[in-house]
């Protein structure tokens, strides 16, 4: 599941990502988040890791991504994820983004922390219709 929510004071889109690390749902990922910015442009981003089901996929997947150009280098990205494995295969996708030139996603363990570090912890997201 790949769900979009906004909140519409603060300007930033909320990803909740809770399928497996595979190629084709990156691409999922990629598809719904040009859809969203091709509407209501380029905003702060958070994605929220924490529902992936399993952590046994190719850290290659990962990092094949961060050596992709961000779309999104102006704005900021937060990445929220609840193991220290996740931590440390988006922590290596942050590093390719770095090593590109591109301004990399923070990576936070909480949902309060992230809203934190975008200034605002009273966010209220509302569901992206698709």
């Amino acid at each position: 599941m790949i769900d979009l929510s906004f909140d519409h004071a603060h300007r930033i889109l909320l990803v909740r990502y809770a399928l497996e690390i595979t190629v084709a749902n990156l691409d999922q990922l990629d598809a719904a988040l040009k859809s969203f910015f091709a509407g209501q442009g380029i905003v702060d981003t958070i994605v929220d890791f924490t529902g992936v089901p399993r952590l046994d996929f190719e850290a290659s997947v990962v990092s094949d991504r961060g050596r992709r150009p961000s779309r999104k280098s102006d704005t900021r990205r937060v990445f929220v994820v609840a193991s220290p494995v996740m931590f440390g295969v988006m922590r290596l996708y942050s590093a390719h983004q770095e090593n590109r030139g591109d301004k990399a996603p923070a990576i936070v363990a909480s949902m309060a922390e992230a809203l934190d570090l975008l200034q605002a912890p009273d966010a209220h997201f509302e569901p992206v219709l698709s």
